[in-house]
């Protein structure tokens, strides 16, 4: 059972098929690349959370983020300076383990 298909394959459908696949390709790894750094970027705010939160300090996600991004916020002057230490922190050992 050979299958004949009801068209002929010219070289400019092959050409564009090829060239279909190169910008499907283009834009898998364009998705691919973007999205992680986001998730990244939110999995780092959730663990400062959760590891100030044993030591209970009371900032939310929105509010260590606004710290991350160095902008003012209303709160206990300690739970904020234990977020930027913790941040600083976690830059240095980043720094010397050779990661982001």
């Amino acid at each position: 059972m050979n299958y004949e298909p009801s068209f002929t394959i010219t070289s400019k459908i092959l050409n564009l098929t090829i060239l279909l696949c190169e910008l499907l390709t283009k834009i898998d790894l364009n998705n691919k690349f973007t999205t992680i750094p986001k998730i990244l970027r939110k999995n780092r705010i959730r663990t400062i959370r959760a590891s100030l939160a044993i030591e209970n300090n009371s900032l939310n996600l929105e509010q260590i983020t606004a710290v991350i991004n160095n902008k003012r916020i209303l709160g206990n002057s300690r739970e904020i300076q234990e977020v930027k230490t913790f941040i600083r922190l976690m830059k240095r050992l980043c720094n010397l383990m050779g990661l982001k």
